[in-house]
């Protein structure tokens, strides 16, 4: 069986090898970029399970981001933005363009795990619980 594969677009080199090895963690198979559109291109991304956004410097845009995999047909694939700012103007920007979930920086390596385990993990109901628990607190 296949692993999911999980794609990071980021504009930080170390946010990228940050957040490989996070999803490395949780058994999937990351990949970075810091150009979504090149990258379905380039590498035949197929099966993408989840596409985490982040934006160090505000060159990736997840508005961009998010209409990219739309107009791709990848319109039900998750997406978390990570977002340096936690205004409600940029959380509510980050989910009118489709967020699935919007963390704010800076934040826990284990909530970032958490987060992505709850959205393409294969959990039982339990489990589930038990992270909507810890993400909520």
């Amino acid at each position: 069986m296949a692993s999911k594969r999980v794609v990071v677009v980021t504009d930080s080199e170390k946010a990228g090898e940050i957040l490989h090895a996070a999803i490395a963690t949780c058994g999937f198979l990351g990949f970075v970029t810091d150009d979504l559109d090149e990258a379905i291109d380039e590498h035949c991304i197929e099966g993408i399970a989840l596409v985490v956004v982040d934006s160090l410097r505000d060159t990736v845009d997840a508005s961009m981001q998010i209409q990219i995999l739309a107009d791709r047909g990848f319109n039900d694939v998750p997406v978390i933005v990570l977002g340096m700012k936690s205004t409600m103007s940029s959380v509510m920007r980050a989910y009118g363009a489709g967020a699935s979930i919007y963390l704010p920086k800076p934040f826990s390596r284990a909530i970032f795990i958490d987060t992505v385990n709850y959205l393409i993990g294969d959990l039982t109901p339990e489990e589930q619980a038990q992270i909507e628990k810890r993400l909520i607190m």
